[in-house]
């Protein structure tokens, strides 16, 4: 969860909350992602909206593409979106 949600997306983990029982990952002021802490994959149903920057979507799609393992595949979609795809 973490080279996805932080390192890929850039998200910041919730160093306030312990990380045995869930990750809390923020995105911006008001958006924060909860992810249980497991040994099976957690099924999200539906997109995820992240709302970037120009320039901080642009860093997100340069880590996409430098990245190989941080997730299961992306798609540019023009030049104001990405769609990627969590491992």
């Amino acid at each position: 969860g973490i080279a996805f949600y932080c390192d890929l997306l850039g998200c910041q983990q919730n160093t306030r909350r312990p990380k045995e029982s869930a990750l809390h990952s923020n995105c911006g002021y008001l958006t924060q992602f909860h992810t249980q802490v497991t040994d099976a994959a957690q099924l999200w149903r539906g997109p995820i909206e992240v709302v970037y920057t120009e320039d901080e979507l642009k860093k997100v799609i340069a880590r996409a593409k430098a990245s190989t393992t941080t997730h299961s595949g992306f798609t540019e979609m023009g030049s104001r979106a990405l769609r990627v795809t969590c491992p």
